[in-house]
C-alpha cells in the first residue's frame, strides 16, 4: 500500500498543476485556447491514473483488519477532494469551449451568403429597377480579316470532328478520363472513410461520456441481494436491521432517500433491493465494509448502468467472482497479482 501511495504522489502533483494552470488560463482576458485544449487533454489522461491508484488503495485498506474506519474515511475524503477539483476544472473548460462553439454557430446563422454576391439578407431585385439599354454596334472591321477568322474556326471544328471519329484517339481519351474518374473516386472514398472513422470515434466518445454521467448519477446507490421477501413488508426496516445486526453500522431512516425492491418476482426467490442514500459518504461506508456480510447470504453491489452491468458479467464469467469487483462504478480485475481497470470488452481479453 505504501508503494502505491508513493507512486500516486507525482501523479497527484501533476494533476494539481494542470488544474491550477487551467484556472489561470480561464481567468485571463485573452485566453490561449490551444494551450487550454492541451491542458484539458492532459487532465483527461491523468485523471484515470489517479482513480486507479485511489480505488486500489481503498480496497487494500478495506482488506487490512489493522486499519480502522477513521483512516479509511480520511483517505476517502482526501480522494474526493481531488475528484471534485478535477471535475470542476473539466466542466469549466468544456463549458468555455461549448460557449465559443454556440456563439460561432449563432453568428454564422445570421449571415446568408449567395455565390457571386456580397453577404446580404435579401438579394431580390426591386420591381422598379431600370436595366441598362443594350446597343449592338455596327460591324466596321475588315471583312477579309473576319473571313480568315471564320476559316480558322472551320478548320478547328473539322479537326475536332476528325479526332472524335478516330477510334484510337477516343480509346486513349476514354482511358485517361476513366483513370481520372477512378482517382477522384478513390480520393473521395479515402475522405469518406476518414470522416466515417471520425464520426465513429466521436460517437464512442459521446457514448462513453453519457455512460459516465449515468453512472455518476447512481454513485449514492447500492443494490442488496438476499434479504428475505414477505407480504406487506417494510423493506427499509429490514435493511436497517441488516446493517445494525450484521455489520454493526447504525443508520438513521433520514439517511435513506429511497428504498424498494426491483424486478419481477420469480418463484420464492427474493427480489433485490435498491437503496439510494442521501450522501455518498454513507454508501461508501457500507460498501467498504460489505465483507462483514460474508456467510449471511446477503450481498452488496454497486448500482451499475446497463452497459457496465453487461461488462461486469462478462468479466465474472471469465475470471470468477473472487477476481472481479467494482469500486465507484469502475470494474476491477485481479490478475497475476496485479489490479487493473476494465473499461471496455477489449480489456476482458487480457491474459
Amino acid at each position: 500500500m505504501d508503494k502505491l501511495k508513493k507512486a500516486r504522489t507525482p501523479v497527484r502533483t501533476q494533476l494539481t498543476r494542470l488544474i491550477n494552470t487551467i484556472g489561470e488560463l480561464l481567468n485571463q482576458e485573452s485566453i490561449d485556447e490551444l494551450t487550454l485544449q492541451i491542458k484539458l487533454e492532459s487532465l483527461h489522461e491523468n485523471a484515470p491514473k489517479i482513480d486507479d491508484y485511489d480505488s486500489n488503495i481503498l480496497e487494500l485498506m478495506a482488506e487490512d483488519d489493522s486499519i480502522g474506519e477513521d483512516s479509511q474515511e480520511t483517505e476517502f475524503l482526501a480522494q474526493e477532494k481531488y475528484r471534485e477539483s478535477y471535475r470542476m476544472a473539466k466542466i469549466k473548460t468544456e463549458n468555455y469551449f461549448e460557449g465559443k462553439r454556440v456563439a460561432t454557430n449563432d453568428k454564422a446563422s445570421n449571415v446568408v451568403v449567395s455565390e457571386g454576391l456580397s453577404p446580404t439578407v435579401n438579394v431580390r431585385t426591386p420591381h422598379n429597377t431600370k436595366y441598362p439599354k443594350i446597343t449592338i454596334k455596327r460591324f466596321e472591321g475588315d471583312l477579309k480579316e473576319w473571313e480568315q477568322k471564320m476559316e480558322i474556326s472551320t478548320i478547328i471544328k473539322e479537326s475536332i470532328t476528325a479526332l472524335l471519329e478516330d477510334r484510337d484517339f477516343m480509346d486513349k481519351l476514354a482511358a485517361k478520363v476513366a483513370m481520372s474518374i477512378e482517382k477522384k473516386l478513390e480520393d473521395f472514398k479515402i475522405q469518406t472513410e476518414g470522416r466515417l472513422n471520425n464520426l465513429k470515434k466521436e460517437n464512442v466518445k459521446l457514448a462513453t461520456e453519457l455512460d459516465e454521467l449515468k453512472q455518476y448519477s447512481r454513485r449514492n446507490n447500492i443494490r442488496v441481494f438476499g434479504i428475505p421477501e414477505t407480504s406487506g413488508e417494510n423493506v427499509e426496516d429490514k435493511f436497517l436491521s441488516v446493517t445494525k445486526d450484521r455489520m454493526s453500522i447504525v443508520l438513521m431512516p433520514n439517511e435513506i432517500e429511497r428504498c424498494h425492491r426491483i424486478g419481477k418476482k420469480i418463484n420464492n426467490k427474493p427480489r433485490p433491493v435498491i437503496i439510494k442514500f442521501m450522501s455518498y459518504k454513507t454508501k461508501a461506508l457500507l460498501y467498504l465494509n460489505k465483507k462483514l456480510l460474508k456467510g449471511t447470504g446477503i450481498t452488496l453491489r454497486e448500482d451499475l448502468t446497463s452497459d457496465r452491468a453487461k461488462l461486469y458479467k462478462l468479466a465474472v464469467d471469465k475470471y470468477g467472482f473472487n477476481n472481479v469487483w467494482t469500486y465507484d462504478g469502475v470494474i476491477k480485475l485481479k490478475l497475476k497479482n496485479t489490479i487493473q481497470s476494465i473499461r471496455s470488452a477489449d480489456d476482458i481479453g487480457l491474459d
